[in-house]
């Protein structure tokens, strides 16, 4: 492990090739480790008696012959307790451990954290069959805080008489104050609110369900951090290094099984034997897949900043006439003329003009100064709707924020979505700055990003996958939450191609499914219109659908008369985690590009990333996309060739993220609703106006 972790590190931050690159090897493994039954079956005591701290199982988990000993048991009463062990308390029954799999898991996973507890530092369990243990990594008294690895185990066995399997992930870094709760909270000034789960006596708790002991001594509780409570102690904490998450996932997961796994105590409970390897029937690869980029006038180049700078966007916009103005505060004129600066390459190195291709003209008429910097948006709505705007030209106005989006007063930092709000119903787009990034000289870079956004919001298309351009209907669906009100909404997008041509978007609270089901019709019949013979709806979700989400949607294309089957890719907007597949003859260890791998019922894993072959020299190390198949015909996804189509269009649907140089490998088909969802909540309106259903200006 050592070795790995030092070619690693020499090779990788310099992005240099290695001398030697390991060849391509079928050498795949999951990051799960495979294990026997240590007896096929053992003696467990049941009662009906709940005991606190024992584990609960429906009567259905129970052998049907011990069914008979708890004549008590109904369906308003179905459950059993025991602690697993012969206590005498209740009634012995004989358990086949092969087939009664959620007592089995249950059980090994006891064994488990009986065995680990002494060296973690805190134990986290869940009310699913595994356990996350956290340990403490060496950090000095003079951070101001302890920082832990966290790794969960999770004990599985996915068919009856199958053979049990540990998953092991590693889940990142979690940070407590060096302080307990008695010294920061010595002089009452710390806000309840700002810590939400804290650490006591080795266990993790939320600050709503602390044990009453707890309570009767703060001296042995450390809040877990969080950014609020950061910002209060005056301490700052890493930012998380998410590019190349791969290479760390495996020499994570190793380190963590050396050290604690491979060895005589744990497999005397658990006996582990290897690392499961992924089988061939399992291995897949998306024909003919291509990382070039279309740009203008059909040229091609795999890197977005260098091949939109030499041959201009795939498509532009088609309007011509593209005005743009400034908003500032009336003290920040000079800002606005440094940011004039960037856009024209009087600073920095990128012109506007000639880097997007468009039309720009800087009218300096239409520019906006208020003078109340605590509430700027009663002045930027009149002096906005005093604006005289031509119907034939398209207006871009860029936002000098005094706020970052981490402002901690909500009013402020809601500003940012009702001035969206605004700019949308005067059919502008607004690209909002932080003035105080144009004080730094690194903000040079951040004139591609804006030269990006600024043709996709104006509705040009900045590029496209280099492959055959496909007519299917796809809608796509993603969600977002707000801490504020905890109210999920959805956002609707729908296209009729893979070249990133969207035709409307939408947004709606997350329990109105008469609103997704409309949203599909309405799709539906549009693209009927242009072909009339559509064989089958494609629906990108941000998680399973689930029956009460599906009905309505069947519904109505019963209602239209259309018998077409429905398929669902749901699609997990945080890349996975949890199943890991690992090159091990790879030195950054993650598959080839376009590769997928089946899990079983329907779950597969996608490869999206710059590992085209075995000599690939790569910048990032994303992470996989996971993914589940639905249909209401569920014989359609027993086919390989639509399988394969399935993965390909959200492969491709990956490199159309029109707001940055950067493409993170999640389809903007679920990526850019979410967005829309994001912003929505905020919004006075309860319908989206009409021009934002139109363009991208949520980029």
């Amino acid at each position: 492990m050592e070795k790995i972790t030092k070619e690693w590190s020499e090779n990788f931050p310099e992005q240099a090739k290695p001398d030697i690159q390991p060849p391509y090897s079928s050498d795949l493994t999951f990051n799960i480790l495979s294990f026997c039954h240590p007896a096929e079956s053992k003696d467990f005591y049941f009662t009906t008696e709940k005991h606190n701290g024992w584990k609960r199982f429906h009567m259905d988990k129970l052998p049907e012959e011990a069914k008979l000993l708890f004549p008590e048991l109904n369906n308003d009463n179905p459950y059993v307790y025991t602690d697993f062990t012969s206590s005498d308390t209740g009634i012995v029954q004989r358990i086949d451990m092969k087939n009664h799999r959620a007592i089995a898991e249950a059980f090994y996973t006891l064994c488990i954290r009986n065995v680990l507890q002494k060296n973690a530092d805190v134990i986290n369990p869940n009310f699913l069959n595994d356990t996350q243990f956290w340990y403490r990594n060496d950090t000095t008294g003079l951070t101001g805080y302890h920082s832990y690895s966290k790794f969960t185990l999770k004990v599985q066995q996915h068919t009856p008489g199958g053979m049990p399997e540990l998953l092991i992930t590693y889940d990142g870094l979690s940070y407590t104050s060096l302080r307990p709760l008695s010294d920061l909270n010595e002089l009452s000034e710390l806000n309840p609110d700002l810590w939400h789960h804290v650490i006591y006596q080795k266990r993790l708790y939320s600050s709503r369900h602390l044990p009453e002991a707890a309570k009767y001594h703060p001296e042995e509780i450390f809040p877990v951090l969080n950014r609020k409570l950061t910002d209060w102690l005056k301490i700052s904490i890493p930012l998380a290094v998410k590019s190349n998450r791969y290479p760390e996932m495996y020499q994570k997961i190793h380190s963590f099984y050396s050290q604690y796994l491979d060895n005589e105590a744990f497999r005397k409970v658990i006996p582990i034997t290897c690392w499961k390897k992924v089988s061939p029937e399992n291995i897949f690869q998306i024909n003919n897949i291509c990382n070039d980029l279309v740009f203008g006038e059909g040229k091609l180049h795999t890197d977005v900043h260098i091949g939109l700078k030499a041959n201009g966007p795939y498509r532009l916009p088609e309007c011509n006439k593209i005005h743009f103005f400034m908003i500032f505060h009336e003290e920040n004129a000079t800002l606005a003329e440094t940011l004039y600066d960037y856009l024209t390459a009087k600073k920095g190195f990128l012109n506007l003009n000639s880097y997007t291709r468009l039309a720009l003209y800087y009218d300096r008429n239409l520019n906006i100064t208020f003078h109340d910097k605590a509430n700027p948006l009663k002045e930027i709505h009149k002096k906005l709707f005093n604006h005289s705007l031509s119907p034939d030209s398209t207006y871009y106005a860029f936002y000098l924020s005094p706020y970052t989006r981490f402002e901690p007063d909500p009013v402020k930092r809601n500003y940012y979505y009702k001035l969206k709000e605004m700019f949308l119903q005067r059919h502008t787009v607004v690209q909002v700055i932080e003035q105080n990034k144009l004080k730094n000289d690194t903000f040079k870079f951040s004139i591609s990003n804006i030269g990006i956004a600024m043709i996709s919001k104006t509705g040009g298309i900045p590029w496209r996958l280099n492959q055959e351009v496909e007519k299917e209907l796809i809608v796509g669906f993603g969600a977002f939450c707000t801490q504020q009100y905890k109210r999920k909404y959805i956002g609707s997008a729908f296209c009729f191609s893979n070249d990133g041509t969207f035709r409307e978007f939408d947004c709606f609270p997350a329990n109105e499914t008469w609103a997704l089901a409309g949203t599909v019709a309405d799709a539906l019949q549009r693209y009927r219109n242009e072909k009339p013979d559509v064989e089958r709806l494609i629906i990108h979700f941000y998680k399973k659908m689930s029956e009460k989400e599906l009905y309505p949607i069947e519904k109505k294309l019963r209602e239209l008369h259309l018998g077409i089957p429905v398929i669902i890719v749901s699609i997990y907007k945080t890349l996975s985690e949890n199943h890991l597949v690992f090159d091990n003859g790879c030195i950054y260890k993650m598959p080839l590009n376009g590769s997928y791998f089946q899990l079983g019922n329907h779950q597969y894993l996608l490869c999206v990333n710059q590992r085209d072959n075995e000599t690939s020299v790569v910048k990032t190390c994303p992470l996989l996309i996971k993914l589940e198949l639905q249909s209401n015909d569920t014989k359609l996804l027993d086919d390989p060739e639509l399988v394969e189509r399935l993965m390909k269009q959200v492969y491709s649907f990956c490199f159309m993220h029109w707001r940055t140089v950067k493409q993170p490998p999640i389809p903007v088909t679920v990526r850019y609703p979410e967005m829309l969802a994001q912003m929505f909540p905020w919004f006075d309106s309860e319908t989206l106006p009409e021009y934002g259903k139109k363009t991208l200006w949520f980029l």
